[in-house]
């Protein structure tokens, strides 16, 4: 019976540790660097330049974006396009001219995120903020925190996201 049980362990150590050096020489991914291009692929993005931006209607509270589907790499591209989105939505229809461009307050992000929040009263947008990171929850976070907490309702508007470079 000792015997029988000393060769029990023999043969599962055996086979752990023949299937521990297989799993070892198994390459768990891509031995060599990979290309910039493959990193952060988009159409109209080239790496390391994909840039996303929001255009903010401060009459309505809804926004254009641009999308990494959609990414472009160039700034003003990319503000151009959230700006043109912005007017072009039937939600804007009355307040097309209340599209901000994104520059006016640096509503753009390379290789990153950017989110917009704003606080309501009455009706109407009395504060707007933006928020960038390279990821999204920070980029909605700082947004937020820059909303003041004053009277009326703070209301998440639009997130929008590059392809990011790692």
């Amino acid at each position: 019976m000792r015997s029988a049980l000393s060769i029990r362990a023999a043969l599962v150590l055996a086979t752990a540790v023949l299937l521990g050096g297989t799993l070892l020489a198994v390459p768990s991914g891509p031995t060599h660097a990979l290309p910039p291009e493959d990193t952060a692929r988009a159409a109209g993005c080239r790496a390391p330049n994909c840039w996303t931006a929001i255009s903010f209607n401060t009459k309505t509270g809804y926004s254009g974006w641009t999308t990494p589907e959609r990414g472009r790499s160039t700034k003003a591209a990319a503000m151009r396009a959230a700006l043109e989105k912005c007017r072009s939505r039937p939600v804007n229809a009355r307040a097309r001219s209340s599209c901000l461009r994104p520059s006016v307050r640096e509503v753009y992000r390379r290789n990153g995120c950017v989110a917009v929040f704003f606080r309501r009263r009455d009706g109407r947008i009395v504060e707007w903020a933006r928020g960038k990171a390279d990821t999204e929850t920070p980029a909605k976070r700082q947004a937020r925190r820059a909303v003041n907490d004053g009277p009326g309702e703070i209301v998440f508007s639009r997130l929008a996201c590059g392809l990011r470079r790692f």
